[in-house]
């Protein structure tokens, strides 16, 4: 996805946002199934301040800034004359009649999420350079986002690294991430992206590719299987595990996406091999 139409905006400038508010509907065009729609909802409470795409505004490139939201009511005003000169190659159709409604499940991710500051609850702030020269010139605060929400810390230089050096930079990230402390080089530029919910009791799921990233895996939780074995008792009990492997088809062949999941089963089956 590439490109995206916004629909429709759900909430008005001036309105207090709460988390969890649907935010706008935007319409994207993947290639590989057609038209979709998705819903952006806020991720934590401000005030809308300035839509700065309108609805029905076709072909907006991914990352566009959509609206900008403050955290104080005050602060709204600051905004009311403000222009993006960035969004003028986007094309506005003729006036029609609004869309209908659609519902549509909401994902962890939109495209308007580059107008949204991304900061810490410690007051450290890590916001698009949009972000930052509109709070430098007006002064004003940003709204936060929640500190639960999704960051994917990069363990890099993985396909050199043991067991061992992965668990320990795994650990010394995730604490970093609880307090607060992660840099912006230790979250952006990653390629692949592990995703698991097994410890939630979920056998299987497909996970949605955190762009312009090219692949995700999707793990699973282990059970205990009877499988036929050459024995006395004719099985054996194994723990079987499935994961699901999301690729980006202009990145990563499929082929060569079942090529790796070969190789990955191999490693699991045999960790011995991995201990480096």
């Amino acid at each position: 996805m590439t490109m995206g139409t916004v629909q429709r905006w759900e909430k008005k400038v001036g309105e207090k946002l709460s988390e969890g508010d649907l935010l706008a509907e935007i319409e994207t065009d993947k290639a590989t199934i057609g038209r979709s729609k998705l819903s952006f909802e806020v991720q934590e409470e401000g005030y809308l301040a300035k839509i700065l795409i309108s609805e029905g505004t076709r072909d907006v490139p991914l990352g566009t800034p959509l609206c900008i939201i403050v955290e104080k009511e005050s602060d709204i005003g600051a905004f009311q004359d403000y222009v993006e000169t960035g969004v003028g190659d986007v094309s506005t159709p003729p006036p029609a009649p609004a869309p209908t409604p659609v519902a549509a499940p909401v994902p962890s991710a939109a495209p308007a999420a580059a107008a949204a500051p991304a900061a810490s609850r410690k007051g450290r702030v890590f916001a698009s350079p949009l972000a930052k020269k509109l709070a430098v010139e007006k002064g004003i605060d940003l709204a936060q986002v929640s500190a639960s929400g999704l960051i994917t810390p990069i363990v890099f230089n993985a396909h050199i690294k043991g067991l061992a050096a992965i668990s320990s930079d795994v650990a010394a990230l995730a604490a970093k991430a609880r307090e607060g402390k992660l840099q912006p080089h230790e979250f952006q530029g990653g390629t692949f992206t592990i995703s698991n919910l097994g410890m939630f009791g979920i056998k299987n799921f497909s996970a949605i590719i955190n762009p312009p990233q090219a692949c995700i895996l999707a793990v699973g939780g282990s059970e205990k299987r009877l499988m036929p074995a050459d024995n006395e008792k004719g099985f054996d009990v194994s723990n079987m595990m499935s994961v699901t492997l999301s690729c980006d088809h202009r990145v990563v062949d499929g082929a060569v996406g079942a090529q790796w999941l070969a190789e990955f089963r191999k490693l699991l089956e045999k960790p011995v091999t991995m201990l480096l």
